[in-house]
């Protein structure tokens, strides 16, 4: 999130959606993993103000969260 910290956002979200792809290629579309790269991406979304997209990707990664590790998980419910 160093770009993020900078207000570089199109360079953190460049590099965030590659680490994204990544991860789906060698883990599947629903490993419990790409929670945190929805998560982070959210993060940076709603940095910039862009509210609306930042909640499609917290809810991406909440959803992946609950299904991967349980509803009740501790990381899904700090989501």
């Amino acid at each position: 999130m160093v770009y993020g910290d900078k207000h570089n956002y199109e360079k953190a979200l460049e590099i965030h959606y590659k680490g994204l792809e990544i991860k789906k290629k060698n883990l599947g579309e629903d490993h419990p993993d790409l929670g945190s790269s929805y998560n982070n991406i959210g993060v940076i979304y709603h940095n910039r103000g862009d509210r609306k997209k930042a909640l499609e990707f917290y809810k991406k990664s909440l959803s992946i969260w609950n299904k991967g590790l349980g509803e009740g998980h501790l990381t899904a419910t700090d989501s």
